[in-house]
């Protein structure tokens, strides 16, 4: 079973028991878990900015998710439904962009809303570490989302920690929440971000 060290997010008292005393509780798994969405007669239009926010079982000591501005197009001249990517680190202090955008090639959407967005690498960056400043490099990332409303998507992530540990997101149960904020919109001017489709909610969605 692969283990993802709690070194990955930084030291704490006596980490290595407090680790091996959570990792005999986890069920080493792909999960996917997706949201009860009635179906759409139309997929809503994603384009435009989000604030993502991503977090893991690890995370749970942390002040909050992880953050990101997600730029993201719509295309459907092929007559599909194409969406395109880009993450943006914000920094956990100022939340403004920290490190180099995350770009990911575009994915057709299903009739549903779901969708499945790959990148074969990414880093991100320590200062958009929640938990200690510490670069997190992956690799073979896969974003399970499902569109909710024009204003609001989520899901889960799989894929495997490369540095400063090896591990698996999916084991850690990582999710994400994501909300369209105004174009522009940085710092503090930003809402609290979402970690998942809880708080992801149509309710909580726009700008």
């Amino acid at each position: 079973m692969p283990v993802l060290l709690v070194v990955l997010f930084g030291a704490c008292v006596d980490p290595e028991q407090r680790f091996n005393d959570y990792a005999s509780r986890i069920v080493d798994a792909r999960v996917v878990v997706q949201p009860d969405v009635p179906p759409f007669e139309t997929i809503p239009d994603v384009s435009g900015t989000f604030l993502t926010g991503l977090t893991a079982d690890i995370l749970a000591g942390a002040p909050g998710p992880i953050q990101f501005l997600s730029t993201q197009t719509v295309d459907k001249s092929s007559g599909k439904y194409m969406l395109t990517l880009s993450l943006q680190p914000l920094d956990k202090t100022t939340r403004l962009p920290v490190g180099s955008p995350i770009g990911y090639a575009p994915v057709e959407v299903a009739a549903n809303g779901s969708f499945n967005a790959s990148v074969a690498s990414l880093t991100i960056p320590a200062a958009a570490n929640t938990l200690a400043p510490i670069d997190i490099v992956a690799d073979s990332i896969v974003i399970h989302g499902q569109i909710l409303t024009a204003n609001a998507h989520c899901g889960t992530l799989d894929g495997n920690v490369t540095s400063p540990a090896i591990g698996s997101l999916a084991a850690q149960h990582t999710t994400y929440g994501a909300i369209r904020v105004a174009p522009g919109t940085m710092g503090n001017a930003l809402p609290p971000p979402p970690k998942n489709c809880a708080t992801a909610s149509p309710a909580d969605a726009g700008p």
